[in-house]
């Protein structure tokens, strides 16, 4: 007894009781504020209520007693009394903690309960057997730490584990393979649900490897290598290949040090659909839609490509541009949906011929082109032959039998062309020069001559101008020449080629009549001026609009039906459109041409003899042919006043024109006074430069605000 009771003394030295109360006075500080911001108020409430304060009166009674002093009659009472309520508050705080949350901590209510029971009964046997209120105390407050502490250590921890079941549980339900392994070894610490599910249960990394496609293998080790050295995530897009079936995936890789060892995650989301989406619009950006071949753009590329080689290989290639012959009359007599099937009939037999490291390629409309690589002039136009004779075997389509034609042009490198623009253009040359002469195949070379060879590649120009809207209608008004007001305007083509400039018809016109796309343009004129009369129509606005035709056109009856039909499908009235023929045209006239012009007529639609006077027509035919209005040709309306003879014709025309009724425009009125004159010997309309020049179709609706007003008027708003 007398040993322990030494023992005590020692701890009744003021300085070690000093320092054991200021430690626990931290630790019960700390411990309380941590009780609070993890939920536990209740805790940190009896805490900071009662442990602190007696913990400081026990304190300040021992500093006492160490310095001699007897622990004063208040303090003895008030540790008597924490003495017998403390095994009371402490049995309340761990009830109360058991009540607030243990269950859902994952901690056992009976342990907790069974420990503070045994640490109250422990605290009251102190007391009774040394019959020390200190001693008591000091028991309780050792005692009320350890719950304390023992609770905030098992909260945290069961925190931490619902913590990650709930992410385990985020990460089983999103769509992806999400798996965790140790770089070390690895061995897989996790995986979710989908990654069992469709790829089983991977044990290791080696493991997941295996359903990497062979070809992506290399870069996943790289990828894994790579971010392992910094610890930084990587981004890779692979194969997995699952059940014979390859999804493309794209994988993200992260890294985290846990205990000292380096733990890889692997996530795979599979995105499959959107590589396909990529595809196909990559494909739909580089093929044709309808025949599924390369366009004019992947053509280009390869081309381009295949010179870049032949530099540095000294290879030669060849360029083949072939056009279908007369396909416009497949696409307007049968109807596209045959003109459709034709052309990918085109394209497969083509394919068949060429070898599989050429190319071939559908640029547009009916025209096709080849790419022949490493291959010689010869060998290039024997390709060319069979590449015709194969497309003219009879192709059945339904009850049809058709007999397709194609004409090829050729040109090579380096032997006529260095670059890819140059090649194109002498293939496109030698195509028309072969479509000309019915040839059927053409290589290009200098002895084609260059006029000709200029006019051609105006012609192919052309061509690009009516797919690419590169050309412009404008119009010319025609004024009444007794009022001076707008009463109707010409429709005139404008030409905005890329490298000449702005081209008015006689640049152009006879090229493009020779070449035989006449009914072309004139298709896509009267398109124009239909819309345009629609658009008009739409502000009230209707003003008669005359057309330029050939007596080709008009005998183009398909021509003349669908000019009709469209006609009467848009409710346009017939009596605002003209068709305007010249008077060396109608020389040259058919029944066919009469008969057509007899259909207009009936239709509503009238009809002009253009530059009259020039092809010293007779009375008959003015006579027989069915038109409203001559216009006198501008060549004498110009001399009318330096030569007499061209006023006499002048006069005559007017006076002829009347006696039979017939509407009369004076052309290339360039002043005044020579409206005076035509007005005066009694022309019903004036047209020319004097009024105004062509104008756009923006500018003619603005002339036709001021229609009301007289010419001089007119001719200020063309120039504004």
């Amino acid at each position: 007894m007398s040993g322990r009771r030494e023992v005590w003394n020692q701890w009744d030295d003021g300085r070690v009781w000093f320092g054991v109360y200021l430690g626990r006075s931290v630790l019960l500080t700390s411990l309380g504020v941590a009780s609070f911001f993890i939920g536990a108020p209740l805790v940190s409430a009896f805490i900071f209520g009662v442990v602190v304060p007696y913990n400081l009166v026990v304190q300040r009674s021992h500093l006492r007693r160490g310095r001699a002093h007897p622990l004063l009659p208040a303090d003895q009472v008030l540790a008597a009394f924490c003495t017998v309520l403390a095994p009371q508050v402490a049995v309340g705080s761990v009830i109360c903690m058991v009540a607030c949350g243990t269950d859902a901590m994952g901690v056992s209510a009976r342990r907790v309960q069974a420990f503070g029971a045994a640490g109250s009964a422990l605290l009251l046997a102190a007391a009774v057997i040394h019959r020390d209120a200190s001693l008591g105390a000091y028991v309780l407050s050792q005692l009320l730490c350890v719950i304390a502490t023992t609770n905030v250590v098992s909260y945290l921890k069961n925190r931490q584990s619902a913590s990650n079941q709930r992410f385990e549980n985020l990460l089983d339900g999103i769509h992806a393979y999400v798996l965790e392994a140790d770089l070390l070894d690895g061995n897989v610490t996790f995986r979710n649900k989908q990654t069992v599910n469709r790829l089983g249960a991977i044990e290791s990394l080696a493991d997941l490897l295996t359903f990497v496609h062979p070809d992506d293998v290399d870069s996943v080790v790289r990828g894994i290598e790579r971010g392992s050295a910094s610890l930084t995530p990587v981004t890779l897009e692979v194969r997995i290949v699952v059940d014979d079936s390859v999804h493309h995936m794209e994988q993200r890789i992260t890294f985290a040090r846990v205990k000292g060892r380096v733990r890889v995650r692997h996530v795979f989301f599979d995105v499959s659909s959107r590589k396909r989406i990529e595809l196909e619009m990559e494909h739909r950006a580089f093929h044709d839609v309808l025949t599924e071949l390369p366009n004019r753009a992947l053509f280009l590329d390869r081309l381009e490509h295949a010179l870049m080689r032949a530099e540095r290989t000294n290879s030669r290639h060849a360029v083949l541009l072939l056009d279908l012959d007369n396909f416009k009359d497949v696409n307007d007599g049968m109807g596209h949906h045959v003109g459709d099937a034709l052309l990918i009939e085109v394209g497969q037999r083509l394919g068949r011929v060429i070898r599989r490291t050429d190319t071939l390629a559908r640029l547009g409309g009916d025209e096709f082109a080849v790419l022949l690589e490493d291959t010689s002039p010869d060998a290039a136009v024997r390709v060319a032959r069979q590449l015709v004779q194969a497309v003219a075997e009879v192709y059945p389509h339904h009850d049809l039998q058709l007999f397709p034609r194609v004409s090829a042009g050729i040109s090579t490198y380096p032997t006529t062309g260095s670059t890819a623009a140059e090649l194109l253009r002498q293939a496109d040359v030698a195509m028309y020069h072969a479509k000309r002469g019915r040839l059927g195949v053409c290589l290009f070379d200098e002895s084609i001559n260059p006029e000709s060879a200029q006019k051609l590649e105006l012609l192919a120009d052309f061509r690009t101008a009516l797919d690419s809207d590169l050309l412009e209608a404008y119009f010319q008004p025609l004024v009444d020449a007794s009022t001076g007001r707008l009463s109707s305007c010409e429709a005139l083509v404008r030409w905005n080629h890329p490298t000449l400039g702005l081209l008015t018809p006689i640049a152009f016109l006879s090229t493009i009549s020779a070449g035989g796309m006449s009914s072309d343009l004139a298709r896509w004129m009267l398109a124009k001026v239909l819309d345009q009369l629609c658009e008009w129509a739409e502000t009230d606005i209707a003003i008669p609009i005359a057309v330029n035709l050939s007596a080709v056109d008009i005998a183009d009856r398909q021509l003349m039906e669908w000019l009709l039909g469209e006609i009467q499908d848009r409710s346009i009235p017939a009596n605002l459109l003209s068709i305007e023929l010249t008077e060396a045209e109608l020389l040259d006239r058919s029944e066919q041409t009469i008969e057509t012009l007899q259909l207009l007529l009936d239709a509503g639609v009238t009809t002009a003899v253009d530059d009259f006077g020039t092809g010293y027509s007779s009375l008959v035919w003015l006579r027989d042919l069915p038109i409203h209005t001559l216009k006198i040709d501008r060549s004498f309306v110009e001399s009318m006043f330096a030569d007499e003879r061209s006023q006499t014709i002048v006069r005559s025309t007017i006076d002829m024109a009347q006696a039979l009724h017939l509407s009369i425009v004076g052309e290339g009125v360039e002043d005044e006074r020579t409206a005076v004159a035509l007005r005066e010997l009694g022309c019903n309309d004036l047209q020319g430069y004097h009024f105004s020049r062509p104008v756009t179709a923006q500018a003619m609706t603005k002339m036709l605000a001021a229609r009301g007003e007289r010419s001089s008027s007119v001719a200020a708003a063309a120039r504004v």
